[in-house]
């Protein structure tokens, strides 16, 4: 019954992009403006507010809903390396 209750909760867990994890980690920890990962990243400012502002959303769901969080990766080949699929 254990690994059945750990399977479900597997499969309830937050999934955060690479993308919005690294500029969470700028914006949040490293203390840059948006327009500075922005410009660092070669995105514009907007794309840097929404990646925040998903990854901000994604990690409160997954901490008041005590659900575990996974960081999407991706291969060389562009391919998803998702734990989920």
């Amino acid at each position: 019954m254990k690994a059945l209750h750990e399977a479900l909760r597997f499969f309830k867990a937050v999934f955060l992009e690479m993308a919005e994890l690294e500029a969470f980690r700028l914006v949040d920890m490293e203390g840059l403006s948006q327009e500075e990962v922005g410009q660092q990243k070669g995105v514009s400012r907007g794309t840097v507010w929404r990646l925040v502002q998903n990854a901000r959303k994604k990690t409160a769901q997954a901490l008041s809903e005590g659900r575990p969080i996974y960081i999407a990766t991706q291969d060389k080949s562009g391919q998803k390396d998702n734990p989920k699929e």
